[in-house]
C-alpha cells in the first residue's frame, strides 16, 4: 500500500494563490496599450512645450530672421 500524504487546506490554498499571482504578474495583455498611451502622452507634452517655446517673442524673431535670410539668398 502506498503512503498517502494529506496536504493541509491552507497549503493547498497557498499554492493556488501563488500560481494565480504568478500568472497575473506575468500576463502582459494590457502592457502594450499602456505603453502606447504613455508614449502618446509624452509626445503631446513635448509638442506643448515646443509650441510654448517656439511661439515666444524671441523665438519668433529668430525663426523669422532665418526664413528672411534663407529666401533672400
Amino acid at each position: 500500500m502506498k503512503n498517502f500524504r494529506i496536504t493541509p487546506p491552507s497549503l493547498v490554498l497557498s499554492r493556488i494563490h501563488t500560481r494565480a499571482m504568478v500568472r497575473m504578474l506575468t500576463r502582459e495583455r494590457g502592457a502594450s496599450t499602456v505603453e502606447y498611451a504613455l508614449i502618446t502622452l509624452a509626445a503631446a507634452a513635448l509638442a506643448a512645450v515646443l509650441m510654448i517655446v517656439l511661439t515666444s517673442g524671441d523665438m519668433k524673431g529668430m525663426i523669422t530672421n532665418v526664413f528672411h535670410k534663407a529666401f533672400k539668398a
